[in-house]
C-alpha cells in the first residue's frame, strides 16, 4: 500500500510526505470503490423514489375512495330519511287505536297498554301481582273488542309472548302473557312457567306482539 492514511469508510488513499502514490494501484482501486458505491447509492435512491411514487399513488387512491364513500354516505342518509318518512307515514296510517287496560285490583295493579294496527296488536306492560293463585290470572280488562270480532264470537286465549317477572327476593323468572276476547271485553292474562303459583308483590314487565286477521 503506497499511502499511509486510508479514509475511514471506504479506504480511499490518504497520503503523507513520504508516501509514493501509484496510479495503477492506489488510484484505480480508489476510483473503482467510488464508482461502485455511487452506483449502489443510485440504485437505492431509485428504489426509494419508486416506493415514494407507489405510496403517493395509494394515498391518492385512498383519498378518491374516501370521497366516494362520503358521497355514498350522503346518498344513504337521504335514502334512510326517505324510508323513515315513508315508514312513519305507514305507521300513522295503520294505527287504529291505543288502549289502556283497566286494573283488576283482585290480582294486581297494572299499567298495560295495547297499540292496535290494522292486523297487529302490540302490548307493553308493567304489573305488580297481588295473587298466590296458579295458572292463568286476569290482570286487567278492557271493554273493547280489539280483535274486531263479531260480538257473538268469543276467542280463547291467544298467546302473545313471554315476559319476565321479578320476585320479591330480586330473582327473575319467566312468565307468559295472553289476551282473550269474551264477547264483551278483552282480558289480559298471564301465567307463570309450568303453572307455578304467583307471589304477592311480584313485578312483571315486558312487551308482546300478536298478529291477527
Amino acid at each position: 500500500m503506497a499511502f499511509t492514511n486510508p479514509t475511514p469508510y471506504f479506504g480511499l488513499p490518504g497520503y503523507i510526505g513520504t508516501d509514493k502514490p501509484t496510479f495503477l494501484g492506489d488510484f484505480n482501486t480508489a476510483f473503482s470503490t467510488i464508482d461502485t458505491t455511487m452506483q449502489d447509492n443510485k440504485l437505492a435512491a431509485e428504489g426509494a423514489q419508486s416506493a415514494a411514487t407507489a405510496a403517493s399513488a395509494k394515498a391518492d387512491s385512498a383519498v378518491d375512495k374516501s370521497d366516494a364513500n362520503a358521497q355514498n354516505l350522503v346518498i344513504l342518509d337521504n335514502r334512510l330519511a326517505t324510508q323513515t318518512t315513508r315508514i312513519d307515514g305507514i305507521i300513522a296510517d295503520q294505527v287504529i287505536n291505543r288502549y289502556r287496560f283497566d286494573n283488576s285490583p283482585a290480582t294486581g295493579s297494572a299499567n298495560i297498554y295495547a297499540t292496535i294496527l290494522r292486523n297487529i296488536a302490540m302490548f307493553d306492560y308493567e304489573v305488580v301481582i297481588n295473587s298466590t293463585d296458579t295458572g292463568y290470572i286476569t290482570l286487567a280488562t278492557m271493554p273493547t273488542n280489539i280483535f274486531n270480532l263479531p260480538p257473538s264470537v268469543s276467542l280463547s286465549q291467544v298467546y302473545v309472548g313471554p315476559a319476565w317477572g321479578r320476585l320479591t327476593d330480586g330473582s327473575v323468572v319467566p312468565v307468559f302473557s295472553a289476551v282473550q276476547w269474551t264477547g264483551s271485553a278483552t282480558n289480559f292474562n298471564m301465567q307463570r312457567l309450568n303453572g307455578a303459583a304467583w307471589v304477592n308483590g311480584m313485578q312483571v314487565f315486558g312487551e308482546a306482539t300478536h298478529l291477527f286477521t
